[in-house]
């Protein structure tokens, strides 16, 4: 059976996820006043943008391993606990400190942004767990594509909410701003700490019982050799290059973008509008494609289905950008997000069923972490292609061809190929 108290779990979980993610970029709009502020160089302000991606690694680690012998309040609890310990660090370091020794202030607010940062693995890595301790099997998928969804547009929200709170020349404003996001942090850790539970009294489903007992199983065999075991299982490696190599390329296209566009003569501006096209219209997708799947759990087919959609609507996208037409542009862009996001809850629901009994968040997290890998080398690569290029706008510039190929070998050709079983929904069938 199912409880009332689901919802209000959830409020908590998405909201815990969302202001974290908003905290991730909080400097990235007032780079250069910060970095003259503090009397360091710029690069050390522009690094806070890949805190996350460092400390992404370790928190992976430690949550998994928190998770493997205790439970999900213990993890959210503890991501919690260190959003407010980075806050506090952060508004200290800014207000005191910068004032009388601004480079140790520096330190001491790089030292909070990574407290920040190490806590994003506990959202980023298990909202398909989450789905599954506390929703029916109707529920689930519909509730697992938002939580995957909303610390995403968390990191999008942030950057532009510092826009508007702070002065982007000089960075008035900035004390009060972290000042709002202390105190926002100090109230939803102490909502988490009374009121966020790590399970219902009894499970929804079959397989939420059967994730219970295998969650509570001894530290014998640990999230990283269950990720081993998922290296030796072919259909998992097609859905794993899926999404791998499809969230990469979708993540090179949006921090490129103006670089892209720009080559065909579009303004700088462009970038900002596109991103929102980009997550608007994704929300839209994938919603309705969790509802969709939460009716009628035909998982393959909906990943083929939007696979397709998503790689031809990126070529289009790349075809789009040399007309010049701005709101065809923007209409590109839209319908290239709605597709791509609506990729992810089938590939998670594959996931899990492929996979069962295993571990929801095994399965899962290996995904996340395997893009979040992937995406520090190939945006670089990939914006040291575009710079070679010139300012000479093509149909199919290098850049171009290489993202497209990527997407035809190692996204459309595994997601045709997948034929994953339905081991979850059969277990819950048999059991009924």
């Amino acid at each position: 059976r199912t409880y009332c108290a689901r919802w209000h779990v959830l409020t908590i979980w998405l909201l815990s996820s969302f202001v974290n993610q908003c905290m991730w970029l909080t400097f990235a709009p007032v780079v250069d006043p910060c970095s003259r502020m503090y009397n360091v160089p710029r690069i050390l302000f522009s690094s806070f943008a890949t805190c996350g991606t460092l400390t992404y690694i370790p928190g992976t680690w430690w949550f998994s391993r928190m998770l493997e012998k205790s439970d999900l309040r213990r993890v959210v609890l503890t991501a919690s606990t260190l959003a407010v310990l980075g806050v506090v660090l952060r508004f200290f370091a800014h207000v005191v400190l910068q004032p009388l020794v601004p480079r140790f202030g520096y330190a001491v607010l790089f030292i909070g942004q990574c407290l920040v940062c190490i806590g994003a693995p506990a959202f980023l890595q298990n909202p398909a767990l989450f789905g599954e301790i506390w929703f029916s099997q109707k529920e689930r998928d519909l509730i697992s594509s938002v939580a995957m969804l909303v610390p995403r547009v968390g990191q999008g929200f942030g950057p532009f909410l510092a826009t508007l709170c702070v002065r982007t020349e000089d960075a008035t404003g900035l004390s009060m701003f972290l000042g709002i996001q202390m105190a926002v942090s100090i109230l939803l850790g102490w909502w988490v700490f009374w009121k966020f539970d790590a399970a219902p009294p009894t499970p929804p489903t079959v397989a939420a019982a059967r994730n219970t007992r295998i969650g509570a199983r001894s530290a014998s065999e640990s999230t990283f050799a269950l990720w081993l075991k998922l290296f030796r299982r072919p259909q998992y490696m097609l859905l794993w290059s899926v999404f791998t190599v499809g969230v990469c390329c979708s993540s090179c296209l949006l921090s490129l973008y103006d670089d892209f566009a720009g080559k065909c003569g579009y303004g700088t501006a462009i970038g900002g509008f596109a991103s929102l096209a980009y997550m608007s219209a994704g929300v839209v997708g994938l919603v309705v494609t969790g509802l969709i799947i939460g009716k009628a759990p035909a998982y393959r087919s909906a990943l083929k289905s939007t696979t397709t959609l998503a790689v031809c609507a990126g070529s289009a996208l790349f075809l789009g950008m040399h007309e010049k037409a701005t709101v065809s542009l923007l209409l590109c862009t839209a319908f290239f997000g709605m597709t791509m996001l609506s990729v992810i809850p089938c590939i998670f629901a594959c996931a899990v069923e492929e996979t069962y009994p295993m571990p929801t968040e095994a399965s899962t997290g290996l995904l996340t972490i395997s893009t979040i890998l992937l995406q520090v080398p190939a945006i670089p690569l990939l914006s040291a292609v575009l710079n070679n290029q010139g300012n000479e706008c093509l149909h199919f510039s290098p850049a171009h061809i290489i993202v497209v190929t990527m997407s035809l070998l190692f996204c459309l050709c595994p997601a045709l190929l997948y034929k994953g079983k339905y081991r979850r929904m059969e277990a819950e069938q048999c059991d009924r």
